[in-house]
């Protein structure tokens, strides 16, 4: 089990059907690379359409999931898409509250 700390990141932009969709009240900016958490470890996390607690509820992250940072954050705040198994399109992706990080079985980029 890794436990790592979620820092800014260049990114290769990816974003996924909430983006696309325009269910986001506040879009991310892209950084300049990609982060990958294979196999999240941990309960289900609400994917938010803003970064604040107040924002609805636009998806979730599941135990198992890859969940890729490819954005800048806000704070604590960490947009990201995610995608479960071997899937390569994403199903979901919103904003997250990460101050403490994120679980995963396995951490690249």
């Amino acid at each position: 089990m890794a436990v790592v700390t979620v820092c800014a990141g260049l990114a290769q932009v990816s974003e996924g059907p909430a983006f696309t969709l325009g269910l986001l009240t506040v879009n991310p900016t892209p950084a300049g690379a990609e982060r990958v958490c294979t196999g999240y470890l941990g309960e289900s996390l609400q994917l938010l359409a803003a970064p604040e607690a107040e924002a609805d509820t636009i998806g979730d992250v599941m135990e198992g999931d890859h969940v890729t940072f490819a954005h800048e954050p806000q704070g604590d705040w960490q947009y990201v898409t995610v995608t479960s198994g071997q899937a390569v399109i994403p199903q979901s992706d919103g904003w997250v509250y990460l101050p403490d990080g994120i679980n995963c079985t396995e951490f690249s980029g």
